[in-house]
């Protein structure tokens, strides 16, 4: 393959975890710093890498990221979409990468080596700052090559190995002498750093990491009023009251359950964390050794590399795989797992404790080793349906019920009933109408030729917005609009919640973090007023109008009849498809029902009219939406088992409709 003449750039950016600060701010500094040296142009900024960071951007101009990405994933986004462009786009010559571990860190080395040589042996020169790979030369010289690709990244997935190694021996070695092994503290416990004669010397609160020399971590128990409320859950469990019907106790006394009025991550969005007990949280403390003074390590095996074995780390299995590919958790035997006396007497009675063991132990043994993982082609529109009934905004999940497959409130479900409504959707019927309104949408009348010339003179007159990239002061002022609200939300909130210390503190921390992010911005967009801004990218309406034609022609052939579960599922996924379905009450016979009453569908991961997770996100997005057209209706009724539950009401919001490429939204 011929070397390519050198012309455009691009750098790809990597870091394992946001901890790591500074990692891709350095990365990008070295690369723009490296492409002139050989004489290639790379169109990057560092306020452009920040915005890619905060609109949560894979690619943008010239550069490509992968935020909190394992190097071990060799599917990452930002990495998959680099190689396909670089490899059709002819004009491309050089792609900076800092380092190999940055590029990959696999499991099987030959894997990274054959992706990095599909880039070479297209003519492409990849940059690295202790080294280049140039194009594919031939004999001794392309073996070398080759051998030192593969030698690198062996190197690179041999420390993860390592690493991980390293990880279990050291919580192997906390928990036999009774020391934290990491995460919260259990319900009514804290965390105290503890030193070597065993003295207590400060309390720490949550999410706070100390690490000195000749001191630990222990718990112990602190809040008395918690632990009885643990007591009193095994004394239930033991006279034979199950799981649900203890957290129905305690929901009708009103008693707050673990972690109510803090927060916690769903599917990567801030959320407030319910006030209702559940059955996984029932059963948790139920089994936690804890409540005795026991610490106990090793029960489940999920790691990636190394997983905890009868003789310490172990290397994983063909049982520790789905289809020898996917990883799955392993739970492991009580003869292999470690234990440790912790610093503090026993809260409960040992020998009833070990006794409450046996009978669950004995009672969940026909569901024990029953694989939960299904088909995700059964359920394709799992978790890209939304209730919207009263601001709800949870995902709708995938069941069956009496041999009717359907999708029903999340909310609903992790509640036990307690929040929400038993709102159900058709699931077959559901799907059906989506599939039928992308073909109504995606027809192309009279053939290829004509519809490309109606797009482009849809183009030439203004009727059709191509994407250009993002105004920077715009981007800078709406984040700075975002925080300010976050600030003031906050406010209202600590000053409502200043009897509650443990919650003000952390309350607190919030605040001065949003505050700090605030000036941050502010302090680009200063910045930026007294610059001039590089001249956008252009972008090519032949190039754009064939993409969209030829993205129109894949989805038809996907939605072909008979429709294939299995490819619609990736369709949908790749498409952003959202629908959101609204409930209400009906009467059917002398009985109270809840009736779909309608909905919309967007596309590009547009947001609906309700956020994802509704009252309970926390992060304040308001939501500007496009009123919608009539060409927009959703007239096709959804047939279920229960008689016609018609969409006649429906209306599509699509503010961005079919992209005419799948990386507007990139800014590509």
């Amino acid at each position: 393959m011929n070397k390519r003449k050198r012309d455009l750039a691009r750098a790809y950016l990597r870091r394992s975890s946001e901890k790591q600060e500074a990692s891709l701010d350095a990365q990008l500094k070295w690369a723009k710093n490296t492409a002139p040296k050989h004489d290639v142009t790379l169109n990057a900024t560092q306020l452009e890498l920040e915005q890619m960071m905060d609109k949560g951007l894979n690619y943008y101009n010239d550069v490509y990221i992968d935020d909190s990405e394992s190097g071990s994933d060799m599917s990452r986004p930002g990495l998959l979409k680099m190689v396909e462009d670089v490899i059709s786009n002819p004009r491309i010559s050089h792609v900076f990468i800092f380092r190999r571990d940055r590029f990959a860190r696999p499991e099987e080395p030959l894997e990274a080596t054959l992706l990095e040589q599909s880039l070479t042996m297209a003519g492409v020169t990849i940059v690295f700052s202790d080294s280049v790979a140039g194009p594919s030369p031939q004999g001794p010289e392309k073996l070398f090559q080759t051998l030192v690709s593969l030698f690198q990244y062996y190197q690179s997935g041999e420390f993860l190995d390592q690493l991980a190694d390293r990880v279990i021996r050291g919580h192997l070695l906390n928990a036999c002498k009774g020391h934290w092994t990491g995460g919260s503290a259990p319900y009514g416990f804290i965390r105290v750093l503890v030193n070597a004669s065993g003295e207590v010397k400060e309390e720490l609160p949550p999410r706070k990491h100390v690490h000195l020399e000749g001191c630990h971590i222990e718990i112990r128990p602190h809040d008395l009023q918690k632990i009885a409320i643990w007591l009193r859950i095994l004394d239930l469990k033991s006279n034979g009251m199950g799981y649900q019907r203890i957290a129905k106790v305690l929901n009708e006394e009103n008693i707050p359950s673990p972690n109510a009025g803090g927060t916690r991550k769903y599917r990567g969005i801030t959320c407030s964390v319910s006030s209702t007990w559940g059955r996984s949280t029932i059963r948790s403390l139920c089994k936690n050794a804890a409540i005795v003074g026991w610490l106990e390590y090793g029960k489940r095996s999920t790691g990636k590399h190394r997983r905890f074995g009868e003789e310490g780390p172990r290397v994983l299995a063909d049982t520790d795989r789905v289809d020898g590919k996917r990883r799955k958790v392993i739970n492991n035997p009580a003869s292999i797992r470690s234990k440790g006396k912790m610093g503090f007497e026993h809260q409960y009675d040992i020998e009833k404790w070990h006794e409450l063991q046996r009978v669950m132990e004995e009672r969940g043994k026909n569901q024990r080793n029953i694989s939960k993982g299904g088909d995700p082609s059964k359920y394709p529109l799992s978790c890209r349906v939304y209730d919207l009934t009263e601001e709800c905004g949870w995902t709708m999940t995938g069941a069956t019920v009496s041999n009717r497959k359907i999708y029903q409130c999340g909310r609903y479900q992790k509640s036990h009933g307690m929040e929400c409504y038993h709102n159900v959707v058709d699931a077959d019927g559901l799907l059906s109408h989506l599939v039928a309104d992308l073909r109504r949408k995606l027809v192309i009348p009279g053939g290829r030729e004509p519809t490309r010339e109606l797009l482009l003179r849809k183009v030439e007159h203004g009727l059709v917005n191509l994407p250009n990239p993002p105004d920077q002061r715009s981007i800078l002022s709406d984040s700075i609009a975002h925080y300010e609200s976050q600030i003031n939300k906050l406010t209202r909130r600590m000053a409502a919640d200043a009897d509650d210390d443990e919650l003000y503190t952390r309350l607190k921390e919030e605040y001065k973090r949003l505050v700090k992010e605030r000036t941050d911005k502010q302090r680009q967009l200063d910045n930026l007023q007294e610059c001039s801004l590089p001249e956008p990218r252009q972008i090519d309406p032949m190039l754009e109008v064939e993409n969209a034609l030829n993205m129109i022609e894949e989805i038809n052939n996907v939605l072909e009849t008979p429709v294939v579960a299995a490819r619609v599922q990736k369709l949908i996924s790749s498409l952003g498809i959202r629908i959101g379905v609204n409930f209400g009450k009906a009467i059917r016979g002398q009985r109270e029902v809840r009736q779909l009453l309608g909905g919309m569908i967007t596309s590009d991961n547009h947001p609906l009219s309700v956020p994802t997770f509704g009252k309970n996100n926390l992060e304040g997005k308001e939501l500007v939406l496009s009123p919608p057209t009539k060409s927009d209706s959703l007239n096709a009724p959804i047939k279920g088992d229960d008689g016609d539950l018609s969409l006649s009401k429906t209306k599509s919001n699509q503010r961005k409709g079919i992209s005419l490429t799948k990386v507007h939204h990139a800014g590509a």
